[in-house]
């Protein structure tokens, strides 16, 4: 009996973490999935699979500040981006490139930024402009 992973070969993404008979792991085999032993217990939302290798996913950064003048000059910038990548600002898609987000605001209220782009973990902050 041991500790396997199923997961994507092509993006790392872990599908299933199992305890499976060993001479049973190549029954779990898909045409877009592969299954690897480990030894530790990976976490679907906190882990994945690099060069064969099971590793924490990395994180964004946070935004510089999180309270902004609603001037639209004053800006909070968040780095280190993907690129290019997708965000969500009150739940409507913008496309960032080049690795920075710079977000201004002509009016107050809070402003909710989401990121989901694997490998990186699933990032959310609320910035308000006042």
């Amino acid at each position: 009996m041991g500790r396997y992973v199923l997961y994507s070969p092509q993006t790392g993404l872990i599908r299933q973490v199992m305890d499976i008979a060993d001479d049973e792991a190549d029954l779990y085999e898909q045409p877009d999935g592969a299954v690897m032993p480990v030894t530790a217990s990976p976490e679907l939302e906190r882990d994945y699979v690099l060069d064969g290798v099971v590793i924490p996913r990395p994180t964004l950064s946070a935004f510089d500040k999180t309270s902004i003048a609603a001037d639209g000059i004053d800006t909070a910038t968040l780095s280190g981006l993907p690129d290019p990548c997708t965000i969500l600002i009150n739940g409507q898609e913008h496309t960032v490139t080049g690795g920075t987000l710079d977000l201004d605001a002509d009016r107050p209220g809070t402003y909710r930024v989401e990121i989901r782009h694997f490998p990186y973990r699933d990032f959310a902050q609320e910035i308000t402009a006042t």
